[in-house]
């Protein structure tokens, strides 16, 4: 990879990461209020299914933004050149728990998931 594809990469990951925080912003307060003050839980099943799948589909969709953004800095992290390796940003690039922070992203879109389909349906 050159520098300034490198830079390119990283710039739109931080860019597709912030997208999926305001998604993340927009979509719970949304459901939440749905949920509350439409009485969801007393709703129809078609009713039900259809903030069900509202939810599915945006945290899904969160999830997947998040993680391929990661995997992006990842690699602009790993494959340096000979000069960059020495620089202190890419020796700490390699050292960050890559692995740890997709575990992480998945758990921080499940949970939310699941307690609002619980909220749903309950």
């Amino acid at each position: 990879m050159t520098i300034e594809y490198r830079v390119a990469a990283s710039s739109n990951a931080g860019q597709d990461f912030r997208l999926s925080q305001y998604m993340y912003v927009l979509l719970y307060p949304a459901l939440i209020a749905i949920i509350v003050f439409g009485h969801i839980s007393d709703a129809a099943m078609p009713i039900k299914h259809m903030i069900a799948a509202v939810a599915i589909f945006g945290t899904v969709t969160i999830y997947l933004i998040v993680s391929t953004s990661l995997r992006t800095i990842e690699a602009s992290t790993k494959d340096v050149t000979s000069e960059e390796e020495n620089l202190h940003v890419a020796q700490d690039g390699r050292k960050q728990p890559w692995g740890a922070f997709q575990i992480y992203a998945a758990i921080a879109t499940a949970a939310p998931l699941l307690l609002t389909l619980i909220a749903i349906y309950s």
